[in-house]
């Protein structure tokens, strides 16, 4: 019998079959990957001993499954070891999810994949520490690559998942041969949908009892949400995820804006200019570079000095979505970039928030409390931050934000005006629609990360029993 969390996904384009003789491997290249594939084999043979407390090996694990999913984000990697216990009512119930994470991101390694490779070793260290010896092998372990990876150029990308497959395939855990690719945005989106409205209770519920999904990358932005039957009929081509969980089936619309992830944005709306060689959207007292992907942009404010503004910010921002693009639905149904928003543009259910949409709002103090693992906010108080960061030149920005990063000051005007006006005019929410920030769900007394891995982790064990 199928599992109720079985995710049914299209043909991811981006896995491919294992590779073949691989013409990077040579010389230095190929010493340094054999070093790394090396130490992943030492982990496999000298299997360190499962914590205290943990389910013992072989079949003392009886009820219990793992799965280890890294996410190689365009600015850090993560891992997350996920442990679930099986035959109790749900078919799997989360327990627990060791994460990590660290920086750089795979594609600040472009033209190293042994360095790539050497740059996850903490990860999959702290994943074997949580899986017990006795079910590594029998434990599923993928890295799907975001937005981020799909920018390098050439060979770059291949070179660099090819290098981490033959890793994943000397650890303890169990590869697949489509165990490493880079994830379609489509399936992000999916996997986000699912993690949301599993961790929330929602699954097996109707279409418009679950929430809505809008996760902001740093390479690009996901918006799901499930609509109903007809209106599935009636959609343009790519829009629509056939899924399955907690026993229902849902449509859901899915589209990822690729290049609208925060820190992409911050390229488009650099390259949008201000007018006078300067922009609206960089602190005054700041002048540097912005670098993303391959490209390496002058970031200075407006030379007028009061050019750098929120509403100023806030228009160039509106030029840069091109909201007015026709899109393959309805016109009163586009969202920006050409793409079709879906029916209600998903504001029927509650809206959820998450990653840097999170970051950004606890930087400048939307989120009233550094400990909170959600909150209640609106697309304007976005817009109201954002009036008030663009005043302040770099001086002031640092006295007022000590705890923001020095690298993320010059660019919180930029960012905070990019969430205003990507949720009220690009998605469509209106400035004092209520929305869910979230960071972690509380479940059964447990915190767990609000990520898309969890819910390709539920997918991956659930392939292994269809």
């Amino acid at each position: 019998m199928a599992s109720p969390w079985v995710v049914r996904l299209g043909d991811d384009p981006g896995r491919r079959p294992a590779p073949g003789p691989l013409p990077w491997l040579r010389g230095r290249n190929l010493i340094l990957l054999c070093l790394c594939v090396a130490l992943f084999m030492f982990w496999a043979i000298n299997l360190r001993p499962a914590p205290t407390g943990a389910v013992g090996a072989g079949r003392g694990g009886a009820g219990l499954k793992f799965a280890v999913v890294f996410d190689a984000g365009s600015t850090g990697s993560r891992v997350h070891a996920y442990k679930f216990r099986t035959g109790r009512g749900a078919d799997m119930d989360l327990v627990d999810d060791t994460f990590v994470e660290l920086k750089p991101g795979l594609s600040s390694y472009g033209g190293r994949p042994a360095e790539a490779v050497a740059s996850l070793q903490p990860l999959m260290r702290r994943a074997i520490d949580a899986v017990p010896a006795g079910l590594r092998a029998s434990t599923p372990v993928e890295l799907r690559a975001t937005a981020g990876l799909r920018l390098l150029p050439g060979d770059q990308a291949r070179e660099i998942l090819d290098a981490v497959l033959e890793a994943l395939v000397a650890s303890p855990f169990s590869a697949a041969r489509d165990s490493v690719s880079i994830l379609d945005g489509q399936d992000e989106g999916a996997y986000g949908w699912l993690t949301l409205n599993y961790l929330l209770g929602r699954l097996g519920r109707g279409h418009g009892d679950t929430a809505t999904a809008v996760d902001l990358g740093g390479g690009s932005v996901q918006v799901s949400y499930a609509v109903s039957p007809e209106q599935a009929r009636g959609a343009p081509d790519g829009y629509i995820k056939r899924l399955s969980g907690g026993g229902a089936e849902y449509s859901v619309y899915v589209h990822s804006y690729l290049r609208f992830g925060l820190m992409a944005a911050r390229a488009e709306i650099l390259k949008g200019g201000g007018g006078d060689g300067g922009s609206p959207c960089v602190a005054r007292g700041f002048s540097g570079e912005y670098k993303y992907g391959n490209d390496t942009l002058l970031a200075l404010p407006a030379k007028d000095p009061e050019g750098v503004s929120g509403l100023r910010c806030r228009e160039l921002v509106v030029d840069v979505l091109e909201l007015d693009k026709p899109c393959p639905g309805p016109q009163g149904q586009c969202s920006f970039q050409g793409a079709w928003g879906g029916p209600g543009r998903g504001r029927a259910q509650p809206v959820f928030l998450f990653s840097y949409f999170w970051d950004r709002a606890l930087d400048s103090s939307i989120i009233g409390s550094s400990e909170a693992i959600s909150w209640q906010s609106t697309p304007g108080d976005y817009a109201g931050k954002s009036d008030a960061a663009c005043k302040m030149d770099m001086g002031l920005l640092a006295s007022s934000f000590p705890d923001v990063a020095e690298d993320r000051l010059p660019y919180l005007c930029m960012d905070l005006s990019f969430c205003s006006v990507l949720l009220s005019d690009g998605i469509g929410l209106g400035g004092s629609q209520g929305v869910n920030l979230v960071k972690q769900v509380l479940r059964d007394g447990k915190k767990f990360e609000m990520a898309w891995a969890l819910g390709a982790a539920i997918n991956s064990i659930s392939a292994l029993h269809r």
